[in-house]
């Protein structure tokens, strides 16, 4: 039978351990989402949308973004033509 100073010690060591994973997990997540982390990981997902697996850039993809920030603008411009010229 096991004394019960040596179970408050086996207690005690497993919330210290755990607690000290916890400080690490938090300290984590607090890297991984710190704005400038998280803007590195925009970035890259954005310019792996617009390149392929060998870092080219897929021309089929730029254009179309192109396409639909020009259509963007279009429909922009001509809605406050029509506004201004009432």
């Amino acid at each position: 039978m096991s004394h019960p100073h040596d179970q408050t010690q086996a207690l005690v060591a497993e919330v210290e351990q755990a607690r000290a994973q916890l400080a690490a997990s938090v300290s984590s997540l607090r890297q991984e989402f710190t704005p400038a982390a998280m803007g590195k990981r925009a970035i890259g997902s954005v310019s792996g949308f617009f390149t392929d697996s060998e870092g080219k850039v897929r021309t089929d993809r730029v254009a179309i973004a192109g396409a639909a920030v020009l259509a963007v603008v279009g429909v922009k411009v001509l809605f406050w033509r029509r506004v201004l010229t009432r």
